[in-house]
């Protein structure tokens, strides 16, 4: 033969190697598309979300019944652990409860000194505490707080107002009460106080001999999980210390600094000296601390480059049982977990190895502080190798479970400039019918477990569904899932997934 032949014959068989890993590869996304059904996503998300697991409450019986059904799960579908002989992940918590505090304020009258003690749960309300210490300091007014010089001492003691004046509306009508107090805490760290009393005038606490109402007469808000009372923190890795933010009475204010109201008027506190309060403050703060432990669940399919990792997790934890309701969370996040689920299993459907490794992640301990991926990356021997995080959180509703639509948001790191072709190209070759709303940003470490992974600068996209008016509250149930729309996510991020597991 040839050497004209030889280069034809070559050619032709190169071809035809093509054609046919085509071919394979086309008939293996074919199966693991048939593998993801809205039936096996509502069995699988109707028992996750059941009262069996009590609310998948972290460090709780019910989390780690949910633990041991995600790893079966991974077992059945024939995929690998990520650890030598475990699914597991062990995380250490330091959980704190029954914050409580006494006040002291000391001061001059009359040439002599006086001392008041002021009465938790009369006085003021004690915030979660995660150490016990004494705190004292001279005390200074500092109006709404926003606008604060660093103090020549640090561990003064701030008293500011709840809220901002009325002649900043515009500036901050806007925002979440949660970002305000933030920026707010920041404010008073940044600037050396030691602690934050915060006059609160609507505040009504319930003095020791006054009835309290029965759980069923409560009216119910996220706050009314009791997963809010406690304190968490990573036992191995915990976070920067806060200081304490304590609310107080106009009661308790009056007897501070009687002139706070009238102090208040100028609403000036950008442009006035703070005036500063005379007399010290003790404050003896302390809580009921106990290690506990929950678990990451992490299984792996293992690519062709071993060192080349695409994480796909959502967290598995929601907000736990008590007063006699199960906050069940199946759009939060059971939806997100059992996707996970799903892609693992079109990945092995697939019967083909991908040249990078895809791991697969269920967090714990996301609800309060995204524990769980936070300790897999900071434990993680070299974050370098994950080039890619994909996160569910919140993938299966809609406002109105009654008028069903296929709105989802899609965000991703902006400099990552494949992000929003891949899951395009998905949507739209396979014609799943979603409709995207694409958003691109400087800084994702922010709304959920994909800031453990923006936070070391890993490129990450999720999808979420938006918020409904069963968000964090005991009525997210399965029976509200909008399985189509649930499944069409989950088939466009196991496309997108795949193509790039093997760029």
């Amino acid at each position: 033969m040839n050497s004209v032949l030889q280069r034809i014959f070559s050619f032709l068989f190169f071809v035809l190697v093509i054609f046919n890993l085509q071919a394979q590869v086309q008939s293996g996304i074919e199966k693991g598309l048939e593998s993801i059904t809205e039936n096996s996503l509502k069995a699988q998300l109707g028992f996750l979300s059941s009262d069996w697991f009590e609310g998948r409450e972290m460090t709780t019986e019910g989390a780690h019944k949910a633990a041991d059904y995600l790893a079966s799960q991974f077992g059945v579908f024939g995929i690998e652990p990520y650890f030598d002989t475990s699914y597991f992940q062990k995380v250490d918590f330091v959980v704190s409860e029954n914050s409580r505090a006494e006040i002291y304020y000391t001061h001059k009258e009359k040439g002599a000194s006086k001392t008041i003690s002021f009465t938790d749960g009369i006085d003021f309300k004690s915030s979660l505490f995660y150490k016990n210490r004494e705190i004292s300091g001279s005390l200074v007014f500092g109006f709404y707080g926003f606008n604060l010089d660093k103090q020549k001492e640090s561990g003064n003691i701030l008293v500011r107002m709840k809220g901002f004046a009325a002649s900043e509306s515009l500036l901050y009508s806007e925002m979440r009460g949660r970002t305000i107090n933030s920026m707010k805490n920041e404010a008073a760290e940044v600037a050396g106080f030691s602690a934050v009393l915060e006059i609160d005038p609507d505040l009504e606490l319930t003095p020791a001999n006054e009835t309290i109402t029965a759980p069923a007469e409560k009216e119910l808000t996220k706050y009314s999980s009791g997963i809010y009372k406690k304190g968490y923190d990573l036992a191995e890795f915990p976070g920067e210390e806060r200081i304490p933010v304590i609310s107080i009475t106009s009661n308790m204010a009056d007897q501070l600094f009687p002139e706070w109201n009238e102090a208040l008027k100028s609403e000036a506190d950008n442009k006035k000296e703070l005036p500063e309060v005379n007399g010290i403050i003790t404050i003896n703060c302390s809580a009921d601390q106990e290690l506990r432990s929950c678990r990451n669940v992490l299984a792996v399919i293992e690519g062709e480059k071993k060192d080349e990792i695409i994480v796909v997790g959502a967290h598995y934890d929601h907000l736990g049982k008590y007063d006699g309701y199960t906050w069940n969370g199946a759009d939060d996040n059971g939806s997100g977990t059992i996707g996970v689920l799903a892609i693992a299993k079109a990945f092995k459907e697939m019967g083909i190895k991908p040249k990078r490794t895809v791991v697969f992640a269920a967090w714990t301990g996301e609800e309060r502080g995204l524990f769980g991926s936070s300790y897999f990356v900071k434990s993680h021997s070299d974050p370098k190798n994950i080039k890619y995080y994909h996160n569910y959180d919140m993938i299966g509703r809609e406002e109105n479970p009654e008028n069903p639509n296929m709105n989802v948001s899609y965000m991703y790191t902006a400099s990552w400039q494949n992000a929003e072709e891949v899951v395009r190209t998905a949507n739209d070759s396979f014609s799943l019918g979603l409709d995207i709303r694409y958003s691109g940003m400087k800084n994702p470490a922010v709304g959920s477990d994909n800031a453990s992974f923006a936070r070391v600068d890993i490129p990450v996209m999720w999808f979420h569904t938006g918020g409904h008016p069963d968000y964090h509250g005991p009525f997210d149930h399965a029976d509200k899932i909008n399985y189509k729309k649930m499944s069409a996510i989950v088939k466009a991020s196991f496309i997108a997934l795949w193509n790039l597991a093997n760029e």
